[in-house]
């Protein structure tokens, strides 16, 4: 099993969304039993059985999958000194194609809030790391071939 890296927060994060998956499960097992409480039927002919267990089996997966993560993640603290890209660091970079500028921060295994934060896994962030202010790093990023100008790492 690999290590999963997350900051402080992130992992407080991921922390909070399994607390968050477990009520939905929860709440998904009590509607079921309610359905099943409330009619006759077979529970193939109770329409809220139904729901309800396909629910409870979406969000039991989805739990699975995050106590996996958690099993195997560990909170790194960033080194914040240095110029290399990595994790933990923020990076400004030019795309030389576009010439558009873009600020991202290289972030925990899973990243909660939208915005300006990648995963150090996600392809921006494999392409940068390693790189200082000023190397040029090329590679393919989705169906594109790109190459980025690293501007500042802080």
């Amino acid at each position: 099993m690999s290590t999963h890296y997350f900051t402080r927060a992130g992992f407080a994060r991921l922390r909070e969304t399994i607390a968050a998956v477990e009520g939905q499960s929860d709440e998904a097992l009590r509607l079921m039993g309610e359905a099943c409480s409330q009619s006759a039927e077979t529970f193939h002919d109770n329409a809220g059985h139904e729901y309800g267990k396909a629910q409870a089996e979406m969000w039991g997966h989805r739990l699975g999958e995050l106590r996996k993560v958690l099993a195997s993640a560990q909170v790194h603290d960033p080194a914040l000194t240095g110029d290399e890209v990595m994790f933990g660091r923020t990076v400004t970079f030019e795309d030389l194609a576009s010439g558009e500028s873009s600020t991202i921060i290289i972030g925990s295994y899973m990243v909660f809030d939208r915005g300006s934060t990648v995963s150090y896994v996600s392809p921006i962030a494999l392409l940068l790391r390693g790189g200082k202010a000023g190397d040029v790093r090329a590679g393919k990023i989705g169906d594109r071939h790109r190459r980025l100008r690293i501007i500042s790492v802080t």
